[in-house]
């Protein structure tokens, strides 16, 4: 018996997904439609809809099923196996119409980080859909090297600021100076969210602990040797504990 990640290729490749995907037919039927696609179950005209998109091939609540099954197994697999099932979800990425899919097969990637991952997020990094470009910065977060850290850069940089904001997330998986200097930009975000993220980010990526204090953390970025700040007091931590 295959596993369910394992059945992923299988079903890609032989379902029809590819042929669906490129003939532009894959969620051209409106299954995915509303702004809570997965609420549709609840109509039974909308099941034998699907019942009948079944016979005709994979719909997108299978695909989604299948995806989450390679994100959760991806890791178990052996190297040479996640490669292979990389390079079938890159081939339908270069095709898939719909950018909730785009974004969920970029999710996917995360698990299966590799050459051919890596070409795959520096096309999503600059996607029309804001959810694409911010599913690649969570999928860059576990791709390491300096390529990785390069496009996570220019991501804090994007119109989007939930993008920003998982650029500046992801910066924090990687441990190199590069890495700290990408995040002077999110460190003068005016939004205090990101800034906060970049703070927990450099504190992660450099091992230094500056608290939240902005001023001082670019200091640091800037070449300095700051005083780490002192331990909250007594008082502060009463207060830290009510609110």
């Amino acid at each position: 018996m295959r596993t369910p990640v394992l059945k992923f290729a299988a079903w890609q490749l032989h379902s029809g997904w590819l042929l669906l995907a490129s003939a532009g037919l894959v969620m051209s039927s409106g299954c995915a439609d509303g702004f809570v696609p997965e609420a549709r179950s609840l109509n039974p005209y909308v099941r034998q809809e699907w019942d009948q998109d079944e016979k005709r091939g994979p719909t997108y609540y299978k695909r989604m099923d299948e995806l989450r099954q390679v994100r959760a197994q991806g890791a178990q697999l052996p190297a040479a196996e996640r490669q292979r099932l990389a390079k079938d979800i890159v081939e339908v990425l270069t095709i898939e119409k719909s950018p909730t899919m785009r974004a969920e097969l970029v999710r996917t990637l995360a698990v299966l980080p590799g050459p051919a991952t890596l070409v795959a997020l520096e096309g999503a990094a600059t996607d029309d859909d804001a959810d694409v470009r911010a599913a690649a910065c969570q999928a860059l977060a576990g791709q390491q090297g300096p390529d990785a850290v390069k496009l996570l850069a220019e991501l804090t940089g994007d119109a989007d600021l939930d993008v920003r904001m998982e650029a500046a997330r992801s910066l924090g998986r990687h441990k190199s100076p590069e890495a700290a200097q990408a995040l002077a930009l999110s460190l003068d975000e005016h939004d205090p969210a990101i800034q906060r993220v970049a703070m927990e980010s450099l504190k992660s990526s450099t091992g230094k602990d500056y608290g939240m204090s902005a001023k001082t953390w670019r200091e640091y970025l800037g070449g300095g040797n700051p005083r780490p700040p002192d331990p909250p007091s007594w008082a502060e931590r009463l207060r830290q504990a009510w609110y």
